[in-house]
């Protein structure tokens, strides 16, 4: 509450005229309008862009859903303008919400109330994350942070089935937001992967996360894109060319397991790496000019001129070292704190459980080292291990008699 309240005070100026900070935000607002005035739920184009033709924007009409909800339903009651202003300030409070809650109830039965409600007091002093939630930040960042914080959830989840359901769902969401999401489902299925490998119990968990993706990922695609846009293949968004491997890779999964049991750990591993390589396979023979990246594939005018100058689309090493920095620091001291309890735990589930939350905060490192905007990711996953980590330091600190030290 007193985030909000301090964001409300330190953005009020921007409020009357709509002073968004990004140029994404204010199409997005562009985008809800021309929906509410009649544009086609399968039509994301900003006809206004490269007239006649327009251009193609491949955003998702799921992000336009909050806000076009909130102006439709204020509109008779305060005006159109006024209704923009709420809707654009709401959303990102309801998406910071959205976060707050799936990192709590994903923490609360394995670390405790105390040490979750640490975690979501940290998140709330993470700028990387802050700043994606913000009054009037209305495009599609906060709802990618808001799925990857329900992908940690089912994580957590002690029920498998529960679990698996949350975390496909969540991933599926987040696919069909941003294709950024891609290497962030290739680590997640890597980390369940390995899960099923070491306890056999975690089959529930890792069939209903591949089962949800194969079958969510192309719904969702068809039934905001329609047949024609939907089949049509783009490398900067959900399109066939990630949803085939997807596809393939559940029904392979299901039938290897049928076949080869799981009462061994090279039984449980024979239908992953099937899976895998033939996933990969797929992938590496259709995907064409989408393998040298989602942006490679642009004019190299525009790339050099437009995208070369898009910080957060850049890896560390063309940061400055402030950047750097802080791209850095809480990632590397979470992951010292999973090794830490890793090392120290006891209970085998538990360890397991360490295990994976340590490559989830390596591996979203490893993309924000690659990718600056991957920093809010990595820094949310790295949350539970700060909040161990202070836990572990904090009864010295309160021993010290001299209150400054």
């Amino acid at each position: 509450l007193e985030y909000v309240m301090v964001s409300l005070v330190w953005n009020w100026g921007s409020f009357a005229t709509l002073s968004y900070r990004d140029p994404d935000d204010a199409m997005r607002m562009v985008q809800v309008r021309d929906f509410l005035a009649g544009q086609s739920w399968f039509d994301v184009s900003q006809h206004r862009v490269n007239p006649p033709h327009g251009g193609p924007m491949h955003w998702s009409r799921l992000v336009d859903m909050p806000i076009a909800g909130l102006v439709l339903a204020l509109r008779p009651l305060v005006g159109a303008a006024t209704a923009e202003i709420i809707a654009s300030i709401t959303v990102p409070f309801a998406t910071l919400g959205v976060i707050c809650l799936g990192l709590y109830r994903g923490l609360r039965n394995f670390l405790g109330v105390h040490r979750a409600v640490l975690s979501v007091a940290l998140l709330v002093t993470c700028v990387p994350i802050l700043v994606q939630v913000a009054p009037l930040r209305i495009d599609h960042h906060g709802w990618q942070i808001a799925m990857a914080a329900l992908v940690l959830m089912g994580l957590l989840y002690e029920n498998p089935r529960a679990g698996g359901w949350t975390m496909g769902l969540a991933m599926a969401m987040w696919l069909h937001i941003s294709s950024e999401g891609l290497p962030f489902a290739a680590l997640t299925g890597g980390i369940l992967g390995l899960l099923y490998i070491a306890r056999s119990q975690e089959w529930p968990r890792l069939i209903r996360y591949a089962g949800i993706l194969a079958i969510g990922s192309p719904l969702l695609l068809l039934g905001t894109r329609g047949w024609t846009a939907g089949l049509e293949v783009h490398c900067d968004s959900m399109s066939p060319v990630y949803v085939a491997p997807l596809a393939l890779l559940f029904p392979l999964l299901w039938a290897g397991k049928m076949v080869a049991g799981d009462t061994s750990m090279v039984r449980r591993t024979a239908p992953l790496a099937i899976g895998g390589i033939a996933a990969a396979t797929l992938f590496l023979g259709s995907a064409g000019p989408c393998l040298a990246g989602p942006f490679e594939t642009m004019d190299p005018l525009v790339y050099d001129i437009w995208y070369k100058g898009v910080l957060e689309g850049l890896p560390i090493w063309q940061q400055d070292w402030a950047t750097r920095g802080v791209i850095l620091l809480p990632s590397l001291f979470g992951i010292a704190a999973f090794a830490l309890a890793l090392r120290d735990e006891t209970e085998t589930r538990r360890r397991i459980i360490w295990f994976c939350l340590l490559a989830l905060a390596t591996g979203g490192l490893a993309l924000a080292i690659l990718v600056m905007r991957a920093m809010s990711f990595a820094h949310l996953f790295v949350l539970p291990g700060l909040a161990v980590l202070i836990a572990r330091i904090y009864p010295r600190i309160a021993a010290l008699s001299f209150m400054p030290a």
